[in-house]
């Protein structure tokens, strides 16, 4: 990746929507993880074609919750404990994900890190995507997850150029109707 790694703060704020400037930004985190019993696994995850989990943990920043990926295992288990007071960490910004499977507050696990299910789970306000976590020192034995490849298309713009073919096709048949009305006009003027 050859974007500069930048403070979070910088490129976003917990009451600002995510974007593309943020969608897969590697950034300096700096915060205090919530205790080790609030941390949840994100299940059906895959890492080089082997199924398992995420280990999620929230972290206070800038006074909202951010879910930091600390790694992945094949298996539940049980949570590490998480670093104590306030750390500065490298990771990479992901947008919410999508889920049809819920939060399980028993299991303390869900289908992804899907930040609107987890607005009734913690009591602060939660930033609107999550990290993935680049840090050795944050993984606790884990696999670190890596960033999924950007796929760019040589089509990638070609809805956009459809769209836009589309409105000047629109324009040229509203011309077309109108020389037809006008020329039908001109030609049977007493009908």
């Amino acid at each position: 990746n050859d974007v500069p790694r930048v403070e979070l703060a910088e490129i976003w704020s917990a009451d600002a929507p995510f974007t593309s400037t943020q969608d897969m930004r590697p950034v300096r985190v700096t915060g205090e993880f919530l205790p080790a019993d609030e941390q949840f696994w994100a299940i059906n995850k895959a890492l080089d074609e082997r199924e398992g989990v995420w280990l999620v943990a929230p972290a206070v920043v800038d006074d909202a919750i951010l879910m930091i990926v600390r790694g992945w295992q094949p298996e539940i288990g049980e949570f590490p404990e998480v670093p104590a007071g306030e750390v500065t960490f490298d990771a990479a910004l992901m947008p919410s994900e999508d889920s049809a499977v819920g939060w399980n507050a028993d299991k303390r696990t869900i289908g992804a890190v899907r930040v609107p299910a987890m607005i009734n789970v913690y009591e602060q306000e939660l930033w609107s995507g999550f990290a993935l976590s680049q840090d050795e020192s944050l993984s606790a034995n884990l696999d670190l997850v890596p960033l999924p490849e950007q796929s760019a298309s040589w089509m990638a713009g070609g809805r956009n150029l459809g769209y836009g073919l589309q409105w000047w096709a629109f324009v040229a048949f509203i011309a077309f109707m109108w020389w037809r009305m006008a020329s039908d006009m001109v030609r049977n003027p007493k009908e």
